[in-house]
């Protein structure tokens, strides 16, 4: 499916780049339920890329056996990897995606464990294979990885989820009547909002749940977000709508325009 907003765009771009050996690392980093794993599998699978995905939890160790076993691979997929921060992981993660003359990049893992034997490790391989990695947003740590791809950012503010929504809503399944509640109820600051949010709940509304009831659980309204619209609706100047603000929450000024800053208000 072809979407109209730029990042999808982009991320179809860079995945013909990876698919075409032009990029050995694409890291795609936004809120969970964006749509990020689902646009990367379908592509891949769409033009017959040979690759593998992972998810979960990996050791060091564990993520020189995969990379080894998957040496081959075209393109190996690693989706919100618990563990990948660790910095032998990350050493290796920059020997894997780069070389200066986009030729094999070799990869070494020494080491004394008697597991390196028991896998029937190598100490050192090459391999070409293109490395895709996905995180919900939390990048600290991988700037010497980062650098050397491309990183696209999968943040939407309210209104570009809600065209999102519009454009997806016939593939993904979701009820009309729930995507019109969202847009009467919702804003930029609730929490939880994405495709797979909307998607659980018109599961719901298909088999006869309540799901304006699930809704407040699942999709969380930030009071002090909707008393900063309030105030700054309200309000003539915006001093006065921080003044109000401050006075009825009990926060600083500088959450107050961080808050306004963070949403565009």
């Amino acid at each position: 499916m072809e979407f109209k907003n730029n990042k999808f765009f982009l991320l179809t771009e860079s995945l013909k780049a990876i698919k075409k050996d032009c990029l050995n690392l694409l890291v795609v980093r936004g809120e969970a339920g964006t749509g990020k794993s689902k646009t990367i599998l379908d592509y891949l699978k769409k033009e017959k890329v040979n690759f593998n995905y992972f998810s979960s939890y990996t050791t060091p160790l564990y993520f020189y056996k995969l990379i080894y076993e998957n040496k081959d691979k075209d393109v190996l997929i690693f989706d919100d990897i618990e563990g990948i921060s660790d910095l032998k992981i990350i050493a290796m993660l920059k020997s894997l995606c780069w070389n200066p003359d986009n030729e094999e990049r070799e990869l070494n893992y020494f080491s004394t464990s008697e597991k390196m034997g028991d896998y029937g490790l190598p100490s050192s391989f090459k391999t070409k294979s293109r490395i895709i990695l996905i995180f919900n947003n939390d990048l600290r740590g991988f700037e010497p990885v980062i650098n050397r791809g491309v990183c696209i950012d999968f943040n939407f503010n309210f209104k570009e989820k809600l065209s999102i929504f519009e454009e997806i809503k016939k593939k993904a399944n979701i009820d009309e009547e729930v995507l019109n509640y969202i847009k009467s109820t919702c804003n930029e600051g609730t929490e939880n909002l994405s495709i797979r949010s909307l998607v659980i709940l018109s599961n719901l509304k298909r088999n006869g749940f309540n799901y304006k009831l699930f809704s407040k659980e699942i999709l969380k309204n930030d009071d002090n977000f909707n008393l900063l619209l309030t105030k700054l609706t309200r309000c003539q100047a915006v001093k006065d709508a921080c003044d109000e603000w401050v006075k009825e929450t009990g926060k600083s000024e500088r959450t107050f325009f961080r808050m306004k800053k963070k949403f565009n208000l």
